[in-house]
């Protein structure tokens, strides 16, 4: 698809699931949202709306912001004829707070502290 070829599944959201990927041989690994269009079409959000202008506001945002402590949206790929939508965006490894939270493990002030000041 655009070139990208994907390898494992490393995430799954309300609307689709997230890749990692590739383009072309030493490219960068990538991440790609994989936005499943009927999914977005039946989900409401409340009064904010459809699922679809959940995932267009979340575009809008991405493409204004540029900072080294927020996911960089590298491109969206419309794929009308695959009921698909795709975001390429940077990956970014080493977990999730939640996951120290659900094994239980202590995590250091220091650490905390540090993720907090990035935040």
């Amino acid at each position: 698809m655009n070139g990208y070829s994907f390898g494992a599944e490393i995430g799954k959201g309300a609307f689709g699931r997230v890749f990692r990927a590739r383009r072309g041989k030493g490219a960068e690994v990538v991440a790609i949202k994989v936005f499943e269009r009927a999914a977005i079409e039946r989900a409401r959000r409340g009064r904010k709306g459809t699922g679809r202008a959940e995932v267009q506001r979340e575009i809008e945002v991405m493409k204004r912001l540029s900072h080294p402590n927020v996911v960089r949206l590298i491109e969206v790929i419309d794929e009308p004829e695959r009921d698909e939508l795709y975001l390429v965006m940077e990956l970014v490894t080493g977990g999730t707070l939640a996951d120290p939270i659900a094994k239980g493990q202590p995590i250091a002030e220091r650490r905390v502290c540090g993720w907090m000041r990035d935040v």
